[in-house]
């Protein structure tokens, strides 16, 4: 099944290594982030989810048996602050959480409250160069739809919710020097009951490569690995 194009009318140390819960299947032990992020957000206004829409336009990681490599281009939904527990939705080129090598896919997974790291790859069509909307959203106690593009690919289930969220959106790599990458967030949103634009108290965060700039207005943002703005 393809995607459908959506266009919904309407970023600390301590919480990026709480993110790298997924390094268990990888050789590598770092990973560098370029995002946009709320990691502690108590106002309420995400408390049922959030969205931004997504567009990548190159993402390519070295992948084999010496280097098993990745770059994620994604959404992070913390169901709790700090970003120890969260789903999040996007891109990836490379490393698998089984130890094999994928090819621009689209993936969700998750950290749950009590039942670890999961991945999971839904296989649906997509393409670079397009904006797509990525959505976490409640559905019931301790559970969250995930959705892309206008399809739900998955439930996070048994994953509660803590007092905050933690909001997150960009590059993730496990290398600074090999692979690249290219895209763009836009239209960021939360929901508690209605949709609000924005995410309140946002900043962007790097350690190292990759990079992130705000564009148009503060509008949009833009993430680069290994290429230029």
């Amino acid at each position: 099944m393809n995607m459908s194009v959506v266009n919904r009318l309407s970023a600390a140390c301590v919480a990026i290594a709480a993110l790298t819960a997924s390094v268990n299947a990888s050789a590598s032990s770092t990973h560098y982030y370029a995002i946009l992020w709320n990691p502690n957000d108590n106002s309420g206004n995400p408390n049922t989810g959030a969205a931004v829409n997504i567009r990548t336009d190159i993402l390519h990681s070295t992948c084999n048996i010496a280097t098993h490599n990745f770059v994620n281009h994604e959404f992070w939904y913390g169901v709790t602050d700090g970003g120890a527990y969260w789903v999040e939705v996007g891109f990836k080129d490379g490393l698998d959480i089984g130890g094999g090598c994928q090819t621009q896919i689209d993936f969700w997974a998750d950290n749950r409250n009590g039942g670890g790291y999961n991945e999971h790859y839904p296989n649906n069509g997509w393409s670079l160069g397009t904006f797509y909307t990525a959505e976490v959203i409640n559905s019931g106690s301790c559970a969250w739809n995930v959705l892309l593009g206008g399809l739900n690919i998955g439930t996070s289930t048994s994953n509660c919710q803590g007092t905050g969220r933690y909001l997150a959106g960009g590059l993730e790599s496990t290398s600074q020097t090999t692979g690249s990458a290219k895209g763009f967030l836009s239209n960021w949103q939360t929901f508690n009951n209605t949709w609000k634009g924005g995410w309140d108290g946002s900043s962007t965060t790097e350690n190292g490569q990759p990079f992130i700039e705000f564009l148009n207005n503060n509008s949009e943002t833009e993430e680069t690995l290994n290429e230029s703005f």
